[in-house]
């Protein structure tokens, strides 16, 4: 996967952009592949060096993907990199509550409403934005309902003289699905209305195309601009015609095709969570290694974090303890830059040579970490939907064709979806299907469940596993040889592996709630599931086990990532692992039937 081009030349609408003044406020129309991400690295080095505004107290960047990040560090000193606020739109909420003393409370959307609440009372000051001079903003045609209003707020709070710097393209604006369950109703091309009308953003537009190299993805170049401007009926022909020009690869139930590309990355690109769920599947069983992009809620801090910290106690540590482990445990492209990138996430600090480790592992267990602290995708193979895989590009990309029709839906949500996943690839690009099982996806108790019709009645086939169903609030009540030989593990481990998960009955205390230890092909112990799956397996497999979990198996799991967690030091210490509160869990997904003996 690609997400930056370092060194490339910037073209006079770029320049146009990066080298405006502090205090411009610039709505940017970026399309696909006009090299946004190197203009948001390159607008953050010339207000570093050549405004000589502060990275890490008066700069902040806030981005739905990890993309801006890696585009910022290959264009800034580690020191100055480290520094820059870059974090998630919802991580931004739990942070300015954190910041101003409220408890973050409820799932993201909650804490999105909470800072909302907060932005909009002016009769409290709000602390952490008294020394902001500029904000940019990546991706804005996605910020719709309650983001959208929260961002807003956050602009109304800054400054006249503070600047901004929004960048989207509104052929890429493919969320206001979400505001059926979003209390404000603020669409995206509303939000951009606002930038421009309320705040007084000046429009610009990229020019050039620097992503396509192969046939199909430079036609991709043409056809954004064919049907930008149109509506809604000649749009849609125009792209299911180019659509029905693509290579057509028939239906995949053999995905052993993927091993003879062995240089960049594959992205498969599905239009929904259910087909992201399948070919998951499919691939696992296949013995494809491949990772599952996550929703940015997911992220978390790396396993590197982790690592640094193992055997260190709060909480305070010296920098020259925290430097010699970096020079110990890491590996040598991130030495240079981990101190610089943990005292960043750190925030402000009376001591430039200590860091809080209690600050960092509140952090870490609120979910506000900033995206420099995120482990990015190294897999070469990529399973995503089409939603989650804006803001990237890849070698090559595989269209998954829904062989379903979507429920209620005009004509350019579909349009605007299409362009999105054509315009990932820079290579190549070809349409799959994949195969029709007969069976469907339905929503029971908050999980997605693959159902089958059965003689009497519907059944549930299989069930989703997500990367949160991994126990992650306190280390497993088990032998502390186990626990530490789960992190020497998972220190070893790459994603893409294939799990599988053996129920333990030691750690299980109702059999309503059984749990399973997860551990690779080869045996290797990573984690144990929370009980809150077993409930759910219980829900919908139960009967099947009315004499006992023993034995049981769940296969066809997919190891996504691995990540550092915290929490009290005091349950760390006891377990065997260390007084810094921090240890590792894997994050898995897949769909699985829980399998007898």
């Amino acid at each position: 996967m690609t997400e930056t081009r370092a060194s490339m030349e910037l073209d006079p609408s770029q320049l146009a952009v990066v080298e405006a003044d502090a205090d411009a406020r610039l709505l940017v129309t970026a399309g696909a592949g006009q090299g946004k991400t190197e203009v948001v690295a390159g607008r953050v080095a010339h207000l570093v060096e050549e405004e000589a505004l502060s990275a890490s107290t008066e700069i902040m960047v806030l981005s739905f993907s990890r993309a801006a990040v890696h585009a910022v560090r290959s264009r800034l000193e580690a020191r100055d990199i480290a520094k820059t606020d870059v974090r998630t739109f919802d991580s931004l909420a739990s942070h300015l509550l954190a910041q101003n003393d409220i408890e973050p409370t409820g799932d993201f959307d909650h804490r999105i409403r909470q800072a909302i609440r907060l932005l909009d009372d002016d009769s409290t000051d709000v602390e952490g934005l008294e020394d902001i001079a500029h904000v940019i903003l990546d991706e804005v045609q996605d910020l719709v309902g309650d983001r959208a209003d929260m961002v807003l707020g956050l602009l109304g709070r800054l400054g006249a003289d503070v600047g901004f710097t929004a960048l989207g393209d509104p052929l890429q604006g493919i969320y206001d699905f979400t505001l059926a369950d979003s209390h404000s109703k603020t669409s995206s091309a509303e939000f951009m209305e606002q930038l421009a009308i309320r705040f007084g953003a000046r429009r610009v537009e990229l020019e050039k195309n620097y992503r396509a190299r192969g046939a199909f993805p430079l036609g991709v170049i043409d056809l954004g601009l064919r049907i930008r401007d149109e509506v809604e009926g000649p749009a849609d022909e125009i792209i299911s015609t180019f659509e029905r020009t693509l290579p057509h690869s028939g239906t995949i139930t053999e995905w052993r095709f993927l091993e003879q590309y062995t240089t960049g990355v594959t992205a498969i690109l599905c239009n929904s969570n259910a087909e992201v769920l399948l070919v998951s599947r499919s691939l696992t069983t296949q013995d494809i290694s491949h990772v599952v992009r996550r929703p940015a809620q997911d992220f978390g801090a790396a396993r590197w974090v982790g690592e640094v910290f193992e055997g260190l106690a709060g909480p305070d540590v010296a920098r020259s303890t925290v430097e010699a482990a970096i020079e110990k445990r890491l590996p040598a492209d991130l030495r240079d830059e981990a101190w610089y990138l943990l005292k960043g996430a750190e925030g402000k600090s009376r001591s430039p040579n200590q860091l809080s480790l209690q600050r960092l592992r509140s952090l870490i267990a609120a979910g506000t970490v900033p995206l420099t602290l995120v482990e990015r995708d190294t897999s070469r193979v990529i399973v995503s939907t089409i939603h989650r895989a804006k803001g990237l590009e890849f070698e090559r990309a595989f269209l998954v064709h829904p062989n379903y029709t979507f429920e209620e839906e005009s004509e350019w949500p579909a349009i605007r979806r299409m362009y999105v996943a054509l315009s990932r690839a820079r290579d190549d690009v070809a349409v799959i299907d994949i195969p029709d099982d007969r069976t469907w996806f339905k929503n029971v108790r908050g999980r997605m469940c693959e159902m089958r019709r059965g003689k009497n009645n519907n059944y549930v086939r299989a069930m989703e596993l997500t990367a949160r169903d991994v126990r992650d609030d306190s280390p497993p009540p088990m032998e502390p040889h186990r626990l530490v030989e789960m992190q020497r593990n998972l220190a070893a481990v790459s994603p893409g592996e294939a799990v599988t998960g053996f129920f333990d009955p030691t750690s299980t205390m109702s059999a309503q709630e059984p749990v399973f230890v997860l551990s690779t092909g080869s045996g290797e112990l990573l984690g144990v599931t929370d009980r809150r799956l077993g409930r759910h397996l219980s829900y919908n497999f139960g009967y099947r086990f009315r004499d006992g979990w023993d034995g049981a198996t769940l296969e066809d799991l997919t190891l996504v990532s691995i990540d550092t967690v915290a929490t009290d030091p005091r349950s760390t210490a006891q377990a065997g692992l260390g007084d810094s509160g921090l240890w590792l869990v894997p994050r898995v997904f897949g769909l699985v039937t829980p399998a007898q003996g």
